[in-house]
């Protein structure tokens, strides 16, 4: 006598109606959510849906219950509803398994992957990637194949090996090829451009964009072409070109303005804020910021609204204004945190941190970087191991903890230059060339800082060029050279006044004042000495109070 199931027994005498009424209703509106008249419908439904779909799981219904796997996947996706979407996900695999469906499960391993990406879990989603890349192979589906080679590909990126990434996306790209799919050859440029973008290798991120614009235009998919616009738009703001920048944002946002495309256009809106963050003008940066913020809340997407809230927290922060950074920070880290978006959680802690460090909080700053340096460390994040690694050391040198400062600096150098990031390593050579110079070890803080500046011009990275310049004028002032020491603080504040870089400027007035000062230029010691002042107090910067003792002393 076979052993019954009272689960399956009670679901065929009452909830067969109720689950097959809930399959129907998924099935019709398995796209509502692209439409935002019609989200509301999927999301009112939803804890039906779920107890639909847990009714079928214990009942071992598995058919059924892969379907709704299948079919709930977008919705859950898009409504950033991931652990509902992993548990989901769970089952679905637990029941092409019991049915024997290698496809079934192969694409929702995928589907695994792609959950665990969005929560950052990179090491675990890479893991459910190689086995359904495996479980496609086996079957012999090579486009399914090509799509999963592009995903570890992102996984590998996400995580910082550059390397690894490229050639899987190398090995994507010769199948798609090989299909002759234009559409995917396309997706794929586009992931490799992002990757060189992200090396500083500009000119190979520009030129797989302009190929990918070129063959979205030729299959007729505006869509894929203005998102290929908007990636070269940020090509252009990470190299400095701002109003080439703004250009090729404003053509994407006409696209997908009139395509209808509200989740895109508000990420376009989110970009040139960030650009117009970069040229210092700080009230167009937000008022892009709110339009984004704007179509978050209408569409509800949660990862989007907490993104830019940690993109308007970033530009108060550049502006000194530290209560309204530190609340839109926190609004994003809370969301980030009900979401189980762990990456996005660490960089919003980074954030928080540079708020804390700038507001000289040095004990919350350093809460904010450890917490973050464990999550990196726990996602496999290593860019941002090495960006964390900076931070803390940033905060240790303001403490007087300088041997363990010197130890971040160079642990994060190390992975740096593993990694091959160029602009990361100028930075911390940047850093630890001004520790070195702070102990007063000048052949030390000569070397790190001329190599970091060489790396700067290289990248185009004119504020770290600027600070380069600022510091290594110090090294000249502290040896004596005043002449050589003033043309390098002058080469500096020029670039920070192109940059409106406030901060910045009133920083390289105040040593330049202190250097009139050396020399007995009284007169012109004050006079610079007031206007870094004048900054300082109306930045709200804790440096004010030093360049006030500096004014001071010039004026007796």
């Amino acid at each position: 006598m076979s052993k019954s199931n009272p689960a399956k027994d009670i679901f065929e005498r009452s909830g067969t109606r109720y689950g097959d009424y809930y399959l129907d209703f998924v099935r019709d509106n398995q796209f509502a959510h692209k439409n935002k008249s019609t989200v509301g419908i999927l999301e009112y439904e939803l804890p039906n849906i779920i107890q639909a779909v847990t009714l079928a799981k214990n009942a071992r219904l598995w058919p059924r219950v892969k379907e709704f796997g299948a079919k709930l996947a977008h919705f859950l996706d898009d409504q950033a509803y991931w652990f509902t979407w992993k548990n989901v996900a769970q089952w679905a695999i637990e029941a092409a398994d019991h049915l024997n469906d290698a496809k079934a499960k192969a694409e929702t391993m995928g589907n695994m992957g792609t959950v665990l990406v969005r929560l950052g879990r990179w090491d675990e989603a890479q893991r459910y990637y190689e086995q359904s890349l495996g479980l496609f192979r086996q079957i012999g589906d090579t486009y399914s194949e090509a799509l999963t080679l592009s995903d570890l590909g992102a996984v590998s990126f996400d995580k910082g090996d550059w390397g690894v990434s490229l050639n899987l996306y190398d090995q994507s790209l010769t199948i798609f090829k090989q299909l002759e799919d234009k559409s995917e050859i396309a997706d794929v440029l586009i992931n490799i451009a992002a990757l060189y973008s992200s090396i500083g290798n500009w000119a190979d991120a520009r030129k797989n964009l302009e190929e990918c614009i070129g063959t979205f235009n030729e299959v007729g998919d505006p869509i894929g072409e203005a998102m290929a616009l908007s990636n070269l738009g940020s090509v252009y703001l990470n190299e400095g070109k701002l109003d080439d920048a703004v250009q090729v944002y404003r053509k994407a946002l006409a696209v997908f303005d009139e395509m209808g495309d509200r989740h895109n256009a508000g990420r376009v809106y989110t970009n040139l804020g960030n650009v117009y963050s970069s040229k210092g003008e700080w009230q167009r940066a937000i008022e892009f910021y709110e339009r984004d913020l704007f179509i978050c809340r209408e569409l509800g997407d949660q990862e989007g609204l907490a993104t830019t809230l940690m993109s308007i927290g970033a530009t108060y922060r550049l502006q000194s204004r530290w209560d309204e950074a530190t609340i839109n920070l926190k609004q994003a880290s809370v969301i980030f945190r009900q979401l189980g978006d762990l990456h996005g959680l660490s960089q919003t802690l980074n954030n928080l941190g540079n708020v804390f460090l700038q507001q000289e909080s040095f004990e919350e700053a350093l809460d904010c970087y450890q917490e973050d340096l464990i999550i990196c460390r726990q996602i496999g994040d290593r860019p941002g191991e090495s960006t964390t690694l900076n931070n803390l050391g940033l905060v240790y040198s303001r403490i007087n903890h300088e041997q363990d400062a010197i130890d971040c600096y160079v642990q994060g150098l190390h992975i740096s230059r593993g990694l091959g990031d160029r602009s990361d390593e100028s930075y911390l050579l940047s850093n630890l060339g001004s520790l070195h110079l702070a102990l007063g070890h000048i052949t030390e803080a000569r070397g790190c800082l001329e190599d970091s500046l060489v790396i700067c011009c290289e990248l185009g990275d004119r504020h770290g060029e600027s600070t380069n310049l600022m510091n290594l004028g110090t090294i000249y002032r502290n040896q004596g050279d005043a002449d050589k020491a003033l043309i390098f603080y002058q080469d500096s504040l020029a670039l920070k006044q192109a940059l409106n870089d406030e901060l910045g400027e009133a920083e390289v007035k105040a040593s330049i004042g202190g250097l009139y000062l050396d020399q007995g230029r009284k007169n012109e010691a004050v006079a610079t000495l007031e206007e870094a002042l004048r900054i300082l107090q109306h930045l709200g910067s804790p440096l004010w109070s030093q360049v006030s003792k500096w004014l001071l002393e010039a004026k007796e």
